[in-house]
C-alpha cells in the first residue's frame, strides 16, 4: 500500500513537473485551515459545537436523573409491592431508552448540520479561489488538505490567507 501512494505522488509530482516546464502557474490553498481560521468558518464552528454541548447537557441531566432514579429504588424497593417495583423498572428502563436515543439523534445531527454546512462554505470559497487564481495568474491551484499527495511547494503559491482575507470580506 505504501508502495502504491509513493508511486502515485511521484505521478503526481511528475505531472506536476511538466505543467511546470511548459510554464503552468501552480498555486496550493489549504481549505481546512481556511474554515479554522476565517471569520464565517470560525462562526459556523463555534455554533456547532455549542450546538452539541448543549445536546450533551442534556443527556447528561437525563443520565443523572436516571441515577437518581436508579439510588432511590435500590433504597425504597424492599418496601414496594411488586406493581410499584414494575412501575418503577419501566420508569428506569424509558429513561435509559431517551438517553440512548437522545445520544444517537444528538450524534446524528451534529454531524448532517457539520457536513451541510463543510459543504455550503466550500460552496461559497470555490469561487473566491477562482478569482484569486485568475488574479494571481494561476492555471492549477491544488487544495492540500493533508490526505493530498503533496510533497512540498514554496510559500510564495500558496493562497490560503488570500483566501481567508477575502472570504472575511463577505
Amino acid at each position: 500500500m505504501k508502495n502504491l501512494l509513493f508511486c502515485l505522488a511521484l505521478v503526481l509530482i511528475a505531472g506536476l513537473h511538466e505543467l511546470h516546464a511548459q510554464g503552468a502557474k501552480i498555486g496550493i490553498v489549504k481549505a481546512d485551515e481556511v474554515i479554522q481560521l476565517s471569520k464565517k468558518g470560525k462562526k459556523f464552528m463555534n455554533e456547532r459545537l455549542l450546538e452539541r454541548d448543549r445536546v450533551a447537557d442534556e443527556i447528561k441531566n437525563l443520565y443523572e436523573k436516571y441515577q437518581q432514579m436508579e439510588k432511590d429504588f435500590s433504597a425504597k424497593s424492599p418496601g414496594m409491592d411488586e406493581r410499584e417495583r414494575m412501575e418503577a423498572s419501566r420508569e428506569m428502563e424509558r429513561l435509559q431508552v431517551e438517553i440512548r436515543s437522545k445520544s444517537q439523534k444528538g450524534e446524528t445531527e451534529f454531524r448532517e448540520t457539520l457536513d451541510d454546512g463543510l459543504a455550503q462554505i466550500t460552496e461559497e470559497l470555490l469561487p473566491l479561489i477562482r478569482q484569486i487564481g485568475i488574479e494571481k495568474g494561476f492555471d492549477l491551484i491544488i487544495n492540500d488538505d493533508g490526505n493530498s499527495n503533496v510533497l512540498y511547494y514554496r510559500d510564495a503559491i500558496d493562497i490560503t490567507n488570500d483566501v481567508i482575507a477575502r472570504y472575511d470580506e463577505l
